[in-house]
């Protein structure tokens, strides 16, 4: 049977810690100041004063600086009255062990025992001294635990942000792919009334366009030439639907095949130009170029102005483009997009290097 409960050791960690602490102290007080003074008390005397000074201690510093809020004049006398009543009973504590020792003949040899102002005066001057440690102990625990606190709460804002960006690129990414499948469709249809086989290998490779994007959206980065392969199904698509009169002109210069990009970015830059741009003018030609070294990856379209052309949704499938690489390519990457001459440009460069 599982347990349902983490084992503690004893000591641990803190314990011990306390421990030590408390063995250096009584080391330095009877030892070192028994050796200076030339004289020590007794065992027993040792034993119960120091156990009733600790005590105090850990009274003061877990339950009774817990009233020290000083938020008002009312707060404040409670922890006045609630010292003074833990002072009293620490004198009557520091009385009556004196009785015990006294009663059991251990003794201070080197202090009689007198009920004199001398008595009260140390005893107060020991709580005095064991209550500010407990006040020390009490911030330094407070502190720690604030700064522990502080490093959850950092720890936890992190995890989030990282979390958040995954959900926004995701969120991006997801904004992007749907237009591999509508703007297909529509012609995939067209072609299987026309030409069955026509409209086969349309719907073969939207297949695998789909299936590219459904993959990718598992992946940071994907290679370069997967994202080529899946423009030239996004080509061999459109040509389909136009009968092959599409004017289009597609080159490639890759220096190297293992270069990793952000999928679905220049794949969708495509597709943009398929969808707003206007390719049956044999004479402006539209253009696709990918070139790389090593140094940096330079992709640029440009086509002409289509008659349907939504500006709002292109600049919108454009932003999103931009917010994708801003997310993956921070200061690494260049995009710009433009009208000149009636033809609408787009140019993006990626280093590859710093």
């Amino acid at each position: 049977m599982e347990k349902l409960y983490k084992r503690h050791t004893w000591p641990d960690k803190t314990q011990i810690t306390h421990l030590v602490c408390w063995s250096v102290l009584i080391f330095l007080e009877v030892i070192v100041a028994g050796a200076i003074n030339n004289r020590y008390s007794s065992f027993y005397y040792y034993l119960l004063f120091y156990a009733l000074n600790i005590s105090l201690f850990y009274v003061h510093a877990n339950i009774l600086m817990k009233f020290a809020k000083f938020k008002n004049l009312g707060s404040t006398l409670k922890f006045l009255v609630i010292l003074s009543l833990v002072l009293l009973v620490y004198l009557m504590l520091s009385v009556l062990t004196s009785l015990l020792l006294e009663l059991l003949a251990v003794p201070d040899p080197a202090r009689p025992l007198t009920f004199d102002l001398r008595y009260f005066a140390i005893v107060l001057y020991r709580a005095a001294f064991f209550l500010a440690y407990g006040t020390g102990f009490y911030y330094l625990k407070d502190y720690m635990k604030s700064e522990k606190t502080q490093m959850a709460r950092s720890l936890e804002n992190e995890q989030l942000r990282t979390q958040l960006v995954t959900i926004e690129k995701d969120y991006l990414r997801a904004q992007v792919n749907p237009h591999l499948l509508y703007n297909t469709l529509g012609f995939i249809k067209v072609n299987s009334a026309r030409s069955p086989e026509k409209s086969d290998e349309a719907i073969e490779k939207l297949t695998l366009i789909m299936d590219y994007a459904l993959e990718s959206n598992k992946e940071e980065l994907v290679p370069l030439v997967r994202e080529i392969e899946h423009i030239e199904y996004m080509i061999t698509l459109n040509q389909l639907r136009y009968g092959e009169k599409l004017n289009l002109k597609f080159h490639k210069t890759i220096v190297d095949d293992e270069v990793m990009i952000l999928p679905i970015v220049l794949l969708t830059l495509v597709e943009n130009l398929f969808k707003h741009g206007n390719l049956l003018d044999p004479a402006r030609p539209a253009a696709i170029e990918i070139t790389t070294s090593k140094e940096a990856l330079i992709f640029r379209t440009r086509n002409l102005k289509g008659d349907k052309l939504k500006g709002k949704r292109e600049q919108t499938g454009l932003k999103n483009i931009e917010q994708r690489l801003e997310k993956s390519y921070s200061g690494k990457y260049c995009f710009s997009h433009k009208y000149y001459n009636n033809f609408f440009h787009t140019q993006l460069k990626i280093h590859l290097r710093q």
